[in-house]
């Protein structure tokens, strides 16, 4: 009996420990991508290149749980949940535009090395859709692999403690990442995306 309690006022204690973790927010970059390993924008004939504009955009949001101990580094695991955009727009053609849209979703590991600083793995399946404004269609690719690895600057573990209580779990953070992915299609070709970026984020997360 005793056993028992014990073991339940240890899973309490774990438990009360840890929290929900979330950060959402978004990120800005310079984006390519490549069909065939081939950069779309260079090598493509559909668009007149030399008056071209590409625009990237990413959206993403990470749910999970912890923290978790790893030694005396915090650790966080989540879901990944993320979306690029890459636009590429005519000047002079703006009927003649191609959109690439990347969806990704996976596992992702959170550690703290420093207090604030924090690092963020993520692996998982994406899946492309491209959209050709000219001809008014839309081609989806098979599914595919991403990665990504990140670093941001976490404002709210940085700042005094007065303002750390007023905050609470809530934060701000800061950083840059790079992302990959690659997806085959029903043609027998791939399409590759690569984006580093810049991104800023709201998270709420579990101090220990």
């Amino acid at each position: 009996m005793k056993k028992c309690l014990l073991l339940v006022i240890a899973f309490i204690t774990f438990a009360s420990a840890r929290g929900p973790y979330l950060d959402a927010g978004f990120g800005w970059g310079e984006i390519k991508t490549k069909i065939d390993n081939k950069d779309y924008v260079k090598e493509s004939n559909t668009l007149l290149f030399n008056n071209v504009r590409e625009d990237a955009f990413e959206l993403d949001i990470k749910i999970g749980y912890g923290p978790f101990g790893l030694g005396v580094v915090p650790l966080y695991v989540a879901a990944d949940l993320d979306m690029l955009q890459h636009n590429i727009t005519n000047d002079l053609y703006l009927d003649n535009n191609v959109n690439f849209n990347t969806y990704v979703f996976g596992p992702s590991v959170i550690i703290y090395p420093v207090s604030i600083i924090q690092i963020g793995l993520s692996a998982g399946i994406s899946v492309t859709t491209v959209e050709m404004t000219s001809e008014n269609i839309e081609i989806d690719s098979d599914l595919g692999y991403m990665y990504s690895v990140s670093a941001a600057y976490d404002f709210g573990a940085g700042l005094e403690t007065r303002y750390k209580e007023l905050l609470g779990n809530h934060t701000c953070l800061i950083g840059v990442k790079y992302f990959g992915a690659k997806n085959p299609t029903y043609a027998g070709k791939s399409i590759k995306t690569e984006m580093p970026s810049i991104f800023i984020k709201y998270a709420y997360i579990r101090r220990n």
